[in-house]
């Protein structure tokens, strides 16, 4: 089954940052699979934390799960739950379903913070790589907060400042210290039972390679910055502080949360 609950003409009365990521996750709906290796370790990683949480016939759900990856690895994990995967990204959705086309999961066409569930609805509430791109983290924070049970659990994954280090401020997004994500859980109401960062140092052979590989996956959107139009190579070179050496460093905190 595959729901809408976020209409065209509210996705383009958002703003242009939003509607931006919308088209860049939608073009990427074809190559994200294929180049998402650092994302499929971080949610297996996300996951491993999650082990001694077991679940049985409860409902879970997948906040910005993209081409379906992180949702087939839920599945692997829990084996028979209820699940849930939401993404506001029609074409990655479509993706999803087809990969997922054999067990039964509940496809919704939508953003994380709009209410997806009723209050109290929900066990795991898990994003691997998807808070990120929030507008307002402590909103979709509270946001998750209503739609998990008491004793819930909130997992997610988000790359944390020092990702992409190697970017030239302007050209790469501000991205949440640890402790603000930790002081923002807090005041949302969670208590923090896991914590953990991992990076990740990849050497690109030269700029274009590098800046093509956050395309294939969509994560190449500047939110402060917009880029249009054809760019010179000599011109991608400098977006990067040392463009003799061009490499990208992710890095990445993993949180494991309870809803108090």
């Amino acid at each position: 089954m595959l729901t809408n609950t976020c209409s065209k003409d509210q996705i383009l009365l958002d703003n242009s940052s939003h509607y931006r990521i919308l088209q860049a996750f939608n073009k990427a709906a074809a190559t994200y699979t294929e180049h998402s290796q650092i994302q499929l370790q971080t949610c297996n990683s996300l996951i491993e934390l999650l082990a001694p949480n077991l679940f049985h016939s409860q409902n879970i759900a997948d906040f910005a799960c993209g081409t379906g990856i992180s949702t087939k690895n839920l599945i692997d994990a829990y084996g028979y739950n209820q699940y849930y995967a939401i993404d506001f990204a029609a074409q990655a959705l479509l993706v999803a379903k087809d990969k997922l086309a054999e067990f039964n999961v509940n496809f919704i066409i939508g953003n994380y913070n709009t209410r997806q569930f009723p209050n109290k609805t929900l066990d795991l509430a898990f994003s691997n790589l998807g808070f990120n791109w929030s507008a307002n983290l402590e909103e979709t924070f509270k946001m998750m907060f209503k739609q998990l049970k008491r004793g819930g659990i909130l997992a997610f994954s988000v790359p944390i400042d020092g990702n992409f280090k190697q970017l030239k401020k302007e050209f790469r997004n501000r991205f949440y210290r640890s402790e603000e994500i930790l002081v923002l859980l807090q005041d949302s109401g969670f208590l923090l039972n896991k914590f953990h960062i991992l990076t990740y140092d990849q050497l690109y052979e030269n700029a274009f390679i590098a800046l093509k590989s956050l395309k294939n996956t969509g994560t190449n959107v500047n939110l402060d910055n917009p880029i249009t139009g054809l760019i010179s190579f000599r011109k991608l070179n400098q977006m990067f502080e040392n463009p003799e050496q061009i490499s990208l460093t992710y890095k990445i905190g993993l949180f494991v949360a309870t809803k108090l």
